[in-house]
């Protein structure tokens, strides 16, 4: 492998090789950056704090007070380190839009570890896309057609990045590249968190993808797959590898508590502030609800609404709260729902109808 230096940060260096396969592979060679509270890693035996937000939506079709509403509250939980999952602001990024972006989603995390994926919207307009993807703490590494996706390694975790393509582009089978660096990851007792932007399932929009993108994803065995693209919050239980009739295994924690190993969490966060959509079995959707088994077993909790994760670990324990946030807007000029005059939101509410404003926890669990 060819290795070249990217970038120093004052603890380390950071080293870029060729890409093997589809594989995105960054080389720590020293320590890390520092990071936000405790430097992406922090003192020995402390948790890492990582947040999540996916879907920002920014510029004129989003819900911008969700957005600012959003940022502020993960602003406030001072992580080590911030991940996006993808469409940060629809329809290009004017010279406004990446003003705002870097105000709201670099400055305040300056000494975090910023991973930002690529949406279908941001593949859309790749100028944009590549001005996005400079504000990563770490150079991410190219080659065989995929950028955007790759491995990097630090504390306690291996994070995985993988590139769903444009609207409809079908996901390309990783096992190959990425299993070794997988089982090397979990032979080392590193925690595998797995970020993509279009989710391999959903109840939002449902999409088969139980024997391909599903099936794939499980049979490597991160512990916790996080994507968005959907707009809402679905947090399924642990999942194994599809079956042949269809089926998706199923196992539910004990006394509150995921078995680690027992399957992968998959968490679909896409409430960063773009404009929700009702979830299809609420709508008589029925091309697009998801089978009974993945409504009735496989799903654990979902919801209509703005929201951030956040993500402790350590090297015992993964522990994940779900904050939602309320916004305070004028509905004479403004409103969170897509297409809000739609017949199809009779009878729907959403998560903060009838709340105040504020961030509150509202889900949460444990692996260990």
């Amino acid at each position: 492998m060819k290795i070249e230096t990217y970038k120093t940060c004052p603890h380390g260096e950071w080293r870029r090789g060729l890409l093997l396969g589809s594989l995105l592979v960054l080389i720590l060679v020293s320590t890390g950056c520092a990071g936000g509270a405790n430097a992406a890693g922090g003192e020995p035996g402390a948790a890492l704090k990582i947040a999540v937000v996916g879907d920002t939506g920014m510029g004129a079709k989003g819900f911008h007070p969700g957005f600012l509403g959003v940022m502020r509250a993960v602003q406030k939980e001072k992580p080590d380190v911030l991940i996006h999952v993808g469409d940060y602001i629809y329809y290009g990024c004017d010279a406004s839009g990446l003003a705002e972006f870097e105000s709201k989603l670099v400055v305040p995390f300056k000494n975090a570890l910023r991973i930002f994926i690529p949406g279908d919207n941001d593949l859309e307009t790749p100028n944009c896309m590549k001005k996005y993807f400079a504000f990563n703490s770490e150079t991410w590494q190219t080659g065989g057609g995929l950028p955007y996706q790759g491995t990097l390694e630090k504390e306690n975790v291996l994070y995985v990045a993988l590139n769903t393509g444009k609207d409809g582009v079908p996901l390309a089978d990783p096992t190959d590249w990425l299993k070794p660096r997988i089982d090397q990851a979990k032979a080392r007792g590193k925690w595998v968190v797995l970020v993509m932007h279009e989710p391999p399932l959903t109840t939002a929009w449902f999409l088969d993808k139980r024997k391909t993108d599903l099936a794939w994803i499980n049979a490597l065995q991160p512990d916790l797959v996080i994507s968005g693209h959907q707009h809402s919050y679905e947090r399924f239980h642990s999942l194994g590898v599809t079956l042949a009739d269809g089926t998706v295994p199923v196992t539910k924690p004990v006394d509150g508590i995921y078995q680690r190993g027992a399957g992968s969490i998959h968490i679909v966060s896409g409430g960063g502030g773009a404009t929700f959509k009702p979830f299809s079995d609420l709508t008589g959707n029925k091309k697009h609800t998801a089978p009974e088994q993945i409504l009735n077993q496989a799903l654990a909790e979902r919801g209509l609404m703005n929201h951030f994760l956040i993500l402790e670990i350590d090297a015992e324990s993964l522990k994940e709260t779900t904050w939602r946030v309320c916004a305070e807007y004028d509905p004479e000029t403004t409103d969170p729902r897509w297409r809000s005059s739609s017949s199809m939101w009779d009878g729907i509410k959403l998560d903060c109808d009838g709340e105040p404003p504020g961030a509150t926890p509202v889900d949460a669990f444990e692996a260990r």
